[in-house]
């Protein structure tokens, strides 16, 4: 990636708008705790779409709350009479790119965008999820799981 080619696109691209996709949330009300509740939070690019000037990428979130037995990798990995609860969720996030009379810039940003997505997203995307899941999990008669700041390199 050339990254004269990557500042330049970074300075020209602005958020929009982020709006909800799609949210599915579950409680296991049969759940029995018997010991400490692990956390599971992972995210994932859905999908990226550039039409034009505008720029919308999809990011889908799960978090879990479940006891861990301890060999657990990921949310996958928790048996289903273990799992407290489970949300499902998907944003999507809508860039504006600001080309004034450089429209030749569009051309061949493939990779540009890529690692943007994979990089910049989850920071953009991140306070709407902690409220997310802080505002659902209080709906469903949970204390407030407060998600903790996104910090580059946990991934």
């Amino acid at each position: 990636m050339d990254d004269k080619k990557y500042n330049n696109f970074i300075n020209k691209i602005n958020l929009e708008k982020i709006e909800l996709n799609s949210l599915n949330c579950n409680q296991n009300t049969s759940f029995v705790r018997t010991g400490e509740l692990d956390i599971a939070l992972e995210h994932d690019i859905k999908s990226i779409k550039k039409d034009g000037v505008e720029l919308r990428v999809q990011i889908g979130f799960e978090v879990a709350a479940a006891e861990s037995v301890g060999n657990e990798k990921s949310i996958e990995d928790f048996q289903d009479e273990n799992i407290l609860f489970k949300i499902n969720f998907s944003l999507n996030l809508i860039y504006a790119l600001q080309v004034d009379d450089d429209i030749d810039f569009l051309l061949d940003l493939d990779e540009e965008i890529e690692y943007f997505a994979a990089t910049n997203v989850p920071v953009n995307a991140w306070p709407y999820a902690r409220e997310t899941i802080s505002s659902i999990t209080t709906r469903m008669g949970l204390p407030s799981l407060v998600i903790p700041p996104f910090k580059i390199g946990n991934f």
